[in-house]
C-alpha cells in the first residue's frame, strides 16, 4: 500500500482495489489544497464532517465517522470514541494488507490504559505532535491537539515499529493556523531519533516492517500542490 499527507490530519491510502481518505476537509480549512475528493472509502475522525462528507462524495463511498468496528473487504478498522473535554474524538485502529495502522486523529491527551491496549502490536504509527505553543492554552482552533512531549510519551507507551508525525507547522498555512502549532523540531529534538528517509509518497508493506527492530521515524513531505 501507499500512505500520503496532505498535511493536518489528512491521509490518504491507497490499496491494489481502494482508495482511502482519512480526513479530507482538514487541508482546505487551514489554506492547503487537500486531496482529490475520490474514494471508496472515507474515514472521519469528527462526526460533525458527516453531513459535508454525504454531499462531497457518492452514495456508494463508504463512510465511516464514529467508534465501532467496520469490516470491508479484507481490511478491518476500529473506531475508538476517547472523550476529551466533553468531546467525541475518534482515534483507529486499521489493518489493512497485514500492516497495523495506529491513527490518533486529532488527540488532545495521552491514552488511557484501556485505550493503549487497543492498540497491541501496531507497526505503523500516526500521530499528532504540534499541540499549541502557547502554555497557557490546550486549544488551537476549538480544539485540543497533543504536544510534542505527549506525543513522545505515547510512542513509548504504545511501542509502534514505525512512527509518521503530523499536524505541526508547514508552510502554506493561512493565518491562524501557521503561527499557533508547535513545530516538527521540538518533537524531533525530545523523540532524540533522526528519521530514516523523507518522503511525498510512502510505499508500506508487512515484510518490510517485519525486518523492524527498533523504533523507526519517518517524515512525510505534505502534498500541497
Amino acid at each position: 500500500m501507499y500512505l500520503t499527507w496532505y498535511g493536518q490530519s489528512c491521509f490518504k491510502i491507497q490499496t491494489k482495489e481502494k482508495n482511502i481518505l482519512i480526513n479530507p476537509f482538514g487541508p482546505k480549512e487551514a489554506g492547503l489544497k487537500g486531496p482529490n475528493l475520490r474514494a471508496e472509502i472515507v474515514i472521519l475522525s469528527n462526526s460533525a464532517d458527516y453531513e459535508r462528507a454525504i454531499r462531497a462524495f457518492p452514495p456508494e463511498t463508504f463512510l465511516i465517522y464514529g467508534p465501532g468496528e467496520y469490516e470491508i473487504s479484507d481490511m478491518v478498522i476500529d473506531g475508538i470514541g476517547c472523550v476529551d473535554k466533553n468531546k467525541i474524538n475518534t482515534v483507529f485502529r486499521f489493518e489493512i494488507e497485514k500492516v497495523k495502522i495506529g491513527f490518533l486523529a486529532e488527540l488532545g491527551r495521552l491514552l488511557k490504559e484501556e485505550e493503549i491496549e487497543k492498540f497491541n502490536g501496531i507497526d505503523l504509527l500516526l500521530i499528532p505532535v504540534g499541540g499549541p505553543i502557547d502554555p497557557k492554552s490546550r486549544t488551537f482552533k476549538g480544539q485540543t491537539l497533543l504536544k510534542a512531549e505527549e506525543a513522545v510519551k505515547l510512542i513509548g507507551q504504545l511501542e509502534p515499529k514505525v512512527v509518521i508525525p503530523y499536524y505541526y507547522q508547514i508552510s502554506g498555512l493561512k493565518p491562524g493556523h501557521d503561527k499557533k502549532l508547535g513545530s516538527l523540531d521540538k518533537f524531533l529534538h525530545l523523540l532524540g531519533l533522526k528519521p530514516s528517509q523523507a518522503a511525498e509518497k510512502l510505499k508500506i508493506s508487512a515484510r518490510d516492517l517485519a525486518g523492524n527492530k527498533k523504533l523507526e521515524l519517518i517524515i512525510l513531505t505534505p502534498k500541497t500542490f
